[in-house]
Formats: C-alpha cells, structure tokens, sequence
C-alpha cells in the first residue's frame, strides 16, 4: 500500500509550487489525463492544458488537515482542508476550503487525477 509520507511530500511540493507560482511544476503534479474544479473559477478542466490555465493564482495556501483513504492498490482518496489567503489593504484576506484529490501511481510516484476544491460554507 501506498504510504502516508508519500501523500504528505505532494502535498508540500502542491503548496510549494502553488504559493511560488511555478505553474510548470504544479501542472507536473497532475496525470495528463486529470480533471480539476476549482474554487474560483466555474466549470471542469479537463486535461493539463486546460487546468494549466487556472494556475497560477494570487493567493498562498496552506494545507490545515488531511485524511486519506485507500480506494485501489495504486490508488488513494485524499479529503481535508486548506485556506487561501492573500495580503489587502487593512489585513489578509483569508479563504477557507475543502478539497479532494484522488491519486494513483504513475510511473512511479503519485500524481492527481482529479482535484476538487471548494468553499468551505459558514457556520
């Protein structure tokens, strides 16, 4: 079975990669044939071309807590949440939201093959 460090190191190098803006290196995360809905911008992206448009963006992440599931041999189900943030005029704007990615080996090492964020809702 997979292993958790496995998880926790693509996690850090999303982040990485992700608060960087290093798009390149983001997109090298995914498998060519992933699918992404992201938090601010409406509809599926299919495939690295498409996905690679929503990236890169103006906020920093950081990761807050992650479970993962086993759901095949080469396969995991990863669910948590993160926040956005972003400095402003008069403090940070701070966005907190869900995520899910499920991964599967690929050549070796883990890559996302779908990739859901959202919101968190209030209350």
């Amino acid at each position: 079975m997979l292993k958790d460090d496995r998880v926790t190191e693509m996690l850090a190098s999303w982040r990485d990669y992700f608060n960087q803006r290093l798009p390149d290196l983001l997109l090298d995360l995914y498998s060519t044939d992933a699918t992404f809905f992201g938090t601010s911008k409406s509809g599926l992206h299919r495939g690295a071309s498409e996905i690679r448009s929503y990236f890169p963006s103006t906020y920093e992440v950081s990761f807050r807590e992650w479970d993962v599931i086993p759901v095949a041999s080469d396969s995991l189900l990863v669910i948590g949440t993160y926040v956005f943030g972003k400095d402003q005029p008069g403090g940070r704007d701070q966005l907190p939201a869900r995520f899910s990615f499920v991964l599967r080996m690929d050549g070796g090492r883990l890559r996302i093959l779908h990739h859901h964020s959202s919101l968190e809702p209030d209350g």
